[in-house]
């Protein structure tokens, strides 16, 4: 009788242990001064699981009633670079724990300047990016860190930034049915990553005078239609799109469409461009085609593009 009554009041401390909340604080200091930082918002998450807390004017917090479990944290605030904890790699929270974690804050960097059209007339509305290179290689597109509108009066502010090296891009479209319509320019006003030139930004610092001009451009067309290679009839039901090479991050900003009889036409500024087509028939089997065009001063028209059959690789994999 006494063991089974102790076994039973073991189980119901262990239960009850388990179901008991945790608690999460700790201070947030500037990384350049040391000093407290108060209203950033600390934030624990785990899968739909969320908390938080905001500190003090101390930069203290404390986050209470939180379930046990592998939680992710960061703190934010305007001005400061968002910071996650130990880079979201720590240990998770057991029941009951009051675990101490603080933060160091970098300061935000600002890169702002003004976007004109070719007459030295202010454009508002134009989307401007600031960008890192995914990799050292040079060859890998751009990520895009942070964005901003240009106002009524020209003027953009692109802001919490981290430290790094930036290029910057002012984004026009490539279609032919929005006006006024403008090519799309890194700075300093190049056309190609080549010719650009990246921004060097240290903690706490703004990058001032990163102006564009932009132009509206004649633009041509590129215009054939997609035959199948097998057949050597006008291939129907074709996915094709057009990638401008001179779009850092390696995606269009044209639409993709679909073609019913085979025929393509697309309106492009100057440039070289990918187009890339696919095609699935009635039985899954999936044809490919891709052609590199290079527009300059005139129309490319009348091309033809033949779908090849995708390729099929077998083989073994061999354990080592």
């Amino acid at each position: 009788m006494y063991i089974s009554l102790l076994f039973w009041v073991l189980l119901g401390w262990q239960a009850a242990n388990q179901l008991r909340p945790a608690t999460v604080h700790g201070t947030v200091l500037a990384a350049d001064t040391g000093r407290p930082v108060g209203r950033a918002l600390v934030v624990l998450w785990y899968n739909s699981t969320t908390r938080s807390g905001t500190t003090d004017a101390n930069g203290r917090y404390e986050i209470q009633n939180i379930d046990p479990g592998p939680y992710s944290a960061a703190v934010s605030k305007p001005g400061f670079v968002y910071t996650e904890f130990n880079g979201r790699r720590w240990s998770p929270l057991s029941a009951g724990e009051d675990r101490g974690i603080d933060f160091l804050m970098a300061r935000a960097n600002v890169i702002s300047g003004t976007v004109f059209d070719e007459h030295g007339e202010a454009l508002r509305g134009i989307a401007v990016q600031a960008m890192m290179k995914a990799s050292s290689e040079p060859r890998m597109p751009l990520r895009v860190q942070g964005w901003g509108t240009s106002d009524d009066r020209g003027r953009y502010r692109i802001h919490d930034l981290a430290a790094g090296r930036y290029y910057v891009q002012a984004v026009g479209n490539q279609r032919s049915d929005l006006a006024p319509h403008y090519a799309s320019v890194l700075y300093p006003n190049a056309n190609a990553l080549a010719d650009a030139q990246s921004i060097n930004l240290t903690e706490g610092n703004e990058a001032a005078g990163v102006n564009f001009s932009m132009r509206e451009p004649a633009t041509y067309n590129i215009s054939g239609r997609m035959i199948d290679a097998t057949t050597g009839q006008a291939a129907a039901s074709v996915s094709i799109r057009l990638e401008w090479d001179g779009n850092p991050d390696g995606h269009s900003d044209l639409p993709t469409i679909t073609l019913a009889n085979g025929e393509f036409l697309f309106q492009v500024t100057p440039g070289s461009y990918r187009l890339v087509a696919s095609h699935s028939d009635a039985g899954g089997r999936q044809s490919y085609a891709k052609r590199v065009v290079n527009v300059s001063n005139r129309n490319i028209d009348h091309l033809t593009i033949s779908l090849s059959p995708a390729a099929t690789i077998k083989g073994r994999l061999i354990a080592a």
